[in-house]
């Protein structure tokens, strides 16, 4: 045998001598959540969720990564198109996007979107100037109210929330679309009066208005709250608590969404499983996490908003758990 087939076969078994040896670690998958903007709770989640992942990558042999985003519609087309493995989605457009309602009639049914878990209540939340005489979303008619971004999903929330007033879009001052993190500053240097978030709380956001410019949290009509939950399925009622926020001694009513972690069925069982049991096996770790996270209880976690059917993966762990 020549001599440079000998260093080639020696070379080629070497290599793959090193390979074997190599732990699972350092061959580690990469998988990415779509979560929402930096300062937000999405965001905040999808880090949790990923340090969980991390920390037992010895386990699975994967690492994870949050991806910012401008939130659910964004999230939900990167899951499509496979741009992200997992997805931070409101359990409205949650519903829209599986069933083919809503925004997403004209594209049908996203049918291989599937469910890993919720995760916390999303409120609609409505932030007032200290001088706007509002004490009510009834109070804001004729106000400058922002209401998010078109295409967002906080936007097609708070539609909803409008369309059970009995005024309109037409009864407010015009003011330009702004991000929620521009919406908090606008209040504080007088551009708004109010403006609308569906967000998890305690927020940074609201936290951030309500220290720099005395702004207050506005509850939502009794009424309004019990026909949008008879209405929607996927809609809760929830309070956001008293003393959450400085100089809030009082609770708040309102109505929420819930947080849901999505993936799609072309993501193998064992990907999703490891990432199911890397959150559920460390629940106590994780929900020191966030204040958000604080009340998490996985009999809520498995079925709370979640329409698409759960992932065989998620299924998997829930049922080994005894959950399900």
């Amino acid at each position: 045998m020549r001599p440079v087939h000998v260093r080639f076969i020696v070379t080629t078994l070497l290599l793959f001598l090193i390979d074997m040896s190599t732990p699972v670690q350092a061959q580690a998958r990469f998988v990415a959540i779509g979560t929402g903007g930096i300062t937000g709770v999405y965001y905040a989640t999808g880090g949790a969720i990923c340090r969980m992942v991390n920390r037992t990558r010895v386990d699975h042999g994967m690492r994870c990564r949050e991806e910012s985003s401008a939130g659910s519609v964004v999230n939900l087309d990167s899951l499509r198109r496979g741009v992200v493995n997992f997805a931070m989605v409101q359990s409205d457009l949650h519903f829209q996007a599986f069933t083919g309602q809503g925004s997403y009639a004209k594209a049908g049914p996203q049918e291989d979107l599937r469910s890993v878990f919720s995760i916390y209540p999303e409120l609609i939340t409505i932030i007032a100037s200290k001088a706007s005489p509002a004490n009510s979303l009834d109070g804001l008619k004729n106000q400058r109210i922002s209401l998010g971004m078109l295409g967002t999903g906080t936007r097609a929330t708070v539609d909803t929330v409008l369309n059970k007033q009995a005024w309109t879009f037409n009864d407010m001052q015009p003011v330009a679309e702004r991000s929620p993190d521009e919406q908090s500053h606008a209040l504080c240097d007088d551009k708004i009066d109010a403006y609308v978030l569906v967000a998890g709380h305690p927020s940074s956001n609201v936290m951030r208005a309500v220290k720099e410019c005395q702004a207050r949290l506005l509850g939502l009509p009794h009424a309004v709250i019990d026909q949008m939950v008879a209405d929607h399925p996927y809609l809760v009622a929830s309070d956001i608590p008293a003393g959450i926020y400085p100089e809030m001694s009082k609770a708040v009513p309102s109505v929420g969404l819930m947080a849901t972690l999505m993936t799609s069925s072309s993501v193998n069982e064992s990907t999703v499983y490891a990432v199911t049991r890397a959150v559920f096996e460390n629940l106590e770790e994780f929900k020191k996490l966030h204040p958000t996270f604080s009340r998490l209880e996985p009999k809520n976690m498995i079925k709370d908003g979640l329409t698409a059917p759960l992932h065989p993966g998620a299924l998997r762990y829930f049922k080994e758990k005894g959950w399900l």
